[in-house]
């Protein structure tokens, strides 16, 4: 019984023959894959050949958007730079237990194509425990706001900036995370502009599960 990325392979040889396999590209959920879908190819080629340029999905947003992926510290680091231009009064220690925390949430904004206006105004409704107080009959509503609770909310307050000006570093250093570049591919694609390579054809094999900006980058390809 033939695997699924023997059937690939023999497909890619069936419409492209050995001349055309350099002009396409393969895009997949992991480097694994990669390396079987290739040895598949490999024992399919009876000579030498150029093989498909192979990526993994992150990989082709970055390829495409001819951006870097960050290191994790780094973003970290310029993440709580643009905090600081933001809020002079935030600590480093305590931004680093929850900044991980924010930029794990700037990554799924990006990668389901959130609008980040709306999702940080709903956050950073200061008042919002006020009318949860109004909403079940509750008199003194003031009581629920204190010094703890306006530090929480003033943390939410900030966020679309911070949000703002990371993206504008990161963009000035040529470098993004993996959220960014997906939405920055959609972006690239709903406007037409040319990406940063071309190909005969693209495929996108053995995906299960995608993301809001995944499904696009292959809706507007």
């Amino acid at each position: 019984m033939k695997t699924f990325l023997r059937h690939t392979a023999e497909h890619l040889w069936s419409e492209h023959g050995i001349d055309e396999l350099q002009d396409i590209a393969v895009v997949m959920p992991s480097q694994r894959g990669v390396l079987y879908l290739k040895k598949e190819l490999a024992v399919l080629g009876d000579r030498p050949f150029l093989s498909p340029d192979f990526h993994t999905i992150e990989e082709f947003a970055l390829q495409m958007t001819q951006s870097t992926l960050v290191d994790p510290i780094q973003l970290l680091l310029e993440a709580y730079t643009c905090f600081k231009n933001v809020d002079p009064q935030v600590d480093f220690d305590r931004f680093i237990s929850w900044g991980q925390l924010m930029l794990k949430d700037f990554d799924s904004i990006d990668m389901y194509l959130v609008d980040p206006q709306q999702m940080f105004a709903f956050l950073s409704e200061v008042k919002s425990l006020e009318r949860w107080g109004e909403t079940y009959g509750e008199k003194e509503t003031q009581k629920y706001v204190t010094t703890h609770t306006k530090a929480y909310f003033k943390l939410y307050d900030h966020l679309l900036e911070v949000y703002g000006r990371l993206q504008t570093r990161l963009t000035d250093l040529g470098i993004s995370y993996r959220g960014m570049a997906y939405r920055d591919l959609v972006k690239r694609l709903q406007a037409n502009v040319p990406l940063a390579k071309s190909y005969k054809k693209i495929y996108f094999v053995g995906f299960n599960a995608l993301s809001k900006s995944e499904e696009e980058i292959i809706r507007l390809l």
